[in-house]
């Protein structure tokens, strides 16, 4: 028979403990935001830009997958700037006038305009049924964020369009680069931007809450006669835009005017554009069946006829 065994006490207290507050790091942004607005505003004010050789590619291909829609829209966005040859053919395609949203006020005036960063869309919800983002979404710190704010500006049934820079750019560029960098400098900077796959593009749209989304990857091929050339080209078109990694000993101008000195042959690069475009939530859309939803049996059981 085991004995009652009483619980032992002992003079030993457990000590107050007090619960310290979390202190939550924020997360380092990718873009650095003063750097990012330097080089935007650069772009926004150049006086006469110079042509770039996928301006106009990109733009009509957007147009094009606008035209697919057959009703007008009369409530437009366009985020980001796309230049001046690219405003003009904007403003002659679409039936009505439209709203720009970026950093800094380009030249031209006659614009309506309005001045603020993309990642804090200053609009109310439903205000828009076309919002058109041209070469910027790569652009952003948060681009899940970024696309909920669209889906939220969007009226039932509106419409998103964007074009922006795809995984696999600039591939064999960007090794190259880097092999000639290393061996005149001693060392890497972080130069290029990190690409989106068309695979987890899609997926950000379906988390935003876009609805009937298509993702296509087109790939261009352009060749310039110097890197001096295509660099004067990203800057162009406005896709300069420093990482917050960036290491000030090894960015230095005479480092980058070196690699730019010993590149003598010309340069042949891959770029691939993803086009997106997706619909903001509404009752009337078509919606795939749940399951047990079928009324009629497609493949009758063994023995029976139709």
């Amino acid at each position: 028979m085991t004995p009652h065994m009483t619980p032992r006490m002992t003079s030993q207290t457990t000590p107050h403990m007090t619960q310290q507050p979390l202190h939550t790091i924020a997360p380092t942004p990718l873009f650095s935001p003063s750097g990012r607005q330097h080089f935007r505003r650069r772009f926004l004010q150049q006086k006469q830009p110079a042509k770039h050789p996928l301006s106009d590619l990109i733009m009509q291909a957007l147009l094009d997958h606008i035209s697919l829609v057959t009703h007008p829209f009369h409530k437009i966005l366009v985020v980001g700037y796309p230049g001046a040859q690219n405003i003009v053919q904007l403003q002659e395609s679409l039936s009505s006038a439209f709203t720009l949203l970026d950093i800094a006020q380009p030249l031209d005036y006659s614009l309506s305009f309005v001045a603020a960063e993309m990642e804090a869309m200053p609009f109310a919800p439903n205000s828009f049924d076309l919002i058109i983002n041209v070469m910027t979404l790569h652009l952003c710190n948060d681009i899940p964020g970024l696309l909920k704010q669209m889906n939220l500006c969007l009226q039932p049934d509106g419409l998103l369009v964007s074009a922006c820079v795809g995984a696999a750019t600039l591939r064999h560029f960007q090794h190259d680069w880097i092999t000639n960098e290393y061996r005149i400098t001693g060392g890497v900077n972080p130069r290029f931007l990190p690409m989106i796959a068309a695979s987890n593009a899609a997926t950000l749209m379906q988390r935003a809450g876009f609805k009937v989304n298509v993702c296509q990857s087109t790939k261009y091929v352009l060749e310039f006669a110097t890197v001096s050339n295509f660099i004067e080209a990203i800057r162009h078109f406005g896709q300069w835009a420093p990482l917050t990694t960036w290491q000030r000993g090894l960015g230095r101008p005479r480092s980058f005017r070196k690699i730019v000195d010993a590149w003598t042959a010309s340069v042949q690069v891959d770029v691939n554009i993803l086009y997106l475009s997706g619909r903001a939530p509404a009752a009337a859309q078509q919606k795939p069946c749940l399951p047990g939803m079928q009324r009629l049996r497609l493949n009758p059981p063994a023995g029976q006829t139709k």
